[in-house]
């Protein structure tokens, strides 16, 4: 009877109240710490709901994520199969939608190539979402080296087909293969957090022609020829890099990160001699 309630959190159930879907003025709907599993049909009723607080483990069946137009931010979108990335697809339908949380989990364990791809290529389909600003693309793993073993993401087929609204982009314990030549073009793009297995020359052309990156945060294991050369990136002002291997010398060319405002560097080193030849930093 609560017909005004704009917000509502629950915490430790294990099912949503039946007629929770009568509440068409609910505009928070946050069941972050529950145990409930499945996402029930009724929330497609709630008109007015914008933001969407779930445990990464809820599912939502094919159909309902287009169903909610008013949507603008949900966090966190599970994906632990192949079957559960489909729905990634109608995030494309909702035209408010602005921010974007998606949690991948170890589904390159069971499932084959061919599904990991077509997986790969609904992730992309969020990139091309013209109203997105944040998204948030995160896998589920403590064991940084392990997740090298895995099959990496590719980002190529991710090409947007319209002028992308994207303002921040994570793509957090998921390793992608490369930088993609599509990047070069988000021009709202503010601030990028991605891992890359190793960081070629063609990356860090692509990255530093970004006019708009203020922020730009990469995890790597290592430089192609053991060697990572920094330059453009005109109006960057944070910089963090991570080098989980040692052996690859980092070098910024004169003139480069002009503006840069905060540096932060972590490396791994044996000792002061590097074993496999770089400079002592």
């Amino acid at each position: 009877k609560l017909l005004l309630l704009k917000y509502l959190s629950l915490a430790n159930v294990t099912l949503l109240p039946k007629k929770f879907g009568e509440l068409q003025y609910l505009e928070t709907l946050d069941i972050t710490n529950t145990r409930i599993l499945e996402m029930p049909l009724a929330v497609t009723s709630l008109q007015w709901l914008a933001s969407l607080n779930v445990h990464y483990h809820i599912r939502f069946t094919d159909g309902m994520i287009g169903k909610m137009q008013s949507l603008e931010e949900l966090e966190t979108f599970g994906v632990h199969s192949y079957e559960q990335g489909k729905p990634l697809e109608e995030f494309s339908q909702l035209t408010k939608m602005r921010r974007l949380k998606v949690q991948l989990g170890m589904f390159e364990l069971w499932e084959g190539t061919g599904q990991i791809e077509d997986l790969h290529g609904y992730l992309g389909t969020l990139v091309s979402s013209c109203n997105l600003r944040h998204l948030n693309i995160s896998k589920l793993s403590s064991d940084v080296l392990a997740v090298k073993t895995y099959f990496p993401l590719s980002l190529e087929s991710w090409c947007p087909t319209t002028p992308c609204s994207l303002q921040e982009l994570h793509i957090t314990y998921c390793y992608i293969d490369k930088v993609p030549n599509w990047m070069s073009l988000l021009r709202n793009l503010r601030e990028l957090e991605i891992y890359v297995v190793s960081v070629r020359p063609e990356d860090v052309r692509i990255l530093g022609s970004i006019p708009t990156l203020l922020i730009l945060k990469l995890k790597t294991f290592n430089g192609t020829d053991g060697r990572i050369l920094i330059h453009g990136f005109s109006n960057l002002k944070y910089f963090h890099l991570e080098l989980l291997y040692c052996g690859t010398s980092l070098e910024f060319e004169e003139g480069s990160m002009p503006r840069l405002e905060h540096l932060e560097l972590e490396f791994r080193v044996h000792q002061m001699d590097c074993l496999n030849g770089s400079p002592n930093f």
